[in-house]
């Protein structure tokens, strides 16, 4: 008995721990989506997005600069095994160049 109530704290540790060292990746894996959409929009990066979670965990926020010079912006919501994740919408300029998703 003592040893299954020790387990589960432990289990909760490792889990927490494996989210945190997964949280960078997923940035990143994200912010490459997010460079070539802006390619594909036709507005080039001129270097990789910086991209940061928004209030709660889910929200992910990305900025960068184009070839041209002007300020890019990426949000969306990240998919879960509970909810879908909402589009993620990209911008240069303040006008909406883009809408995408995330690959499953």
């Amino acid at each position: 008995m003592k040893i299954r109530l020790f387990a589960a704290p432990a289990l909760l540790l490792l889990v927490a721990g494996c989210q945190s060292m997964m949280a960078p990746t997923y940035r990143n894996n994200v912010a490459a989506y997010g460079s070539q959409w802006f390619a594909d929009a036709g507005h080039p990066l001129a270097g990789p997005l910086a991209c940061e979670n928004q209030g709660d965990a889910v929200t992910l926020v990305c900025t960068g600069t184009t070839t041209a010079g002007k300020a890019a912006t990426m949000s969306g919501v990240l998919p879960s095994a509970e909810n879908p994740g909402a589009p993620f919408v990209g911008s240069v300029a303040g006008n909406r160049v883009f809408t995408a998703r995330m690959p499953q």
